[in-house]
């Protein structure tokens, strides 16, 4: 695989190194991809899977091999990815929510039981789960990394996930 240039990407932040690797759209049409969405944060949240939705259609996806599971909030994001990779059916798994700094240490200990919680079921299931969680300290922030105009967490995580999904058939396949 080798790496796009991201820079030409309109929808990029300034800030984002992120460069996806080039893959031929024949092999990503029949990946499976779960997406697991939080409720919670829902204006933020749905922007995000919109975002997500969209990229992995333009990426070569067939829209048939795309499963939305939505859940209450953050911290339940991890037992519904590692629910969905122990079914054996999807490739791989993105993971979508919004956590907004608040005046109590619920922020930290959502966010940071989530970001556990899913990298324990990645690893434990084998199976990629990308890590499309906004934490952040204000709505604001939220706004901007999950809009097209800003960041695009969304489309980020799309990408990540067709990437990883690959690599690991490519690492599966040599064995």
């Amino acid at each position: 695989m080798r790496l796009a240039n991201n820079h030409e990407d309109s929808y990029r932040h300034k800030s984002d190194t992120f460069q996806i690797a080039e893959v031929a759209k024949d092999q990503v049409a029949q990946l499976k991809i779960a997406i697991v969405v939080s409720r919670f944060n829902t204006d933020i949240t749905s922007t995000l899977y919109n975002a997500t939705y969209e990229k992995l259609i333009e990426l070569g996806l067939e829209s048939s091999n795309i499963n939305t599971t939505w859940c209450p909030g953050a911290f339940e994001i991890p037992v519904i990815a590692k629910s969905l990779a122990d079914t054996g059916k999807y490739d791989t798994i993105i993971s979508l929510g919004a956590v907004i700094r608040g005046e109590t240490w619920h922020f930290e200990l959502v966010a940071n039981q989530c970001a556990v919680g899913i990298m324990n079921a990645a690893t434990a299931t084998k199976v990629p789960i990308i890590f499309g969680v906004l934490a952040t300290d204000n709505l604001q922030q939220a706004i901007e990394r999950s809009s097209k105009d800003h960041f695009d967490t969304g489309s980020v995580a799309a990408e990540s996930a067709v990437e990883m999904a690959l690599k690991i058939k490519e690492i599966t396949h040599q064995k």
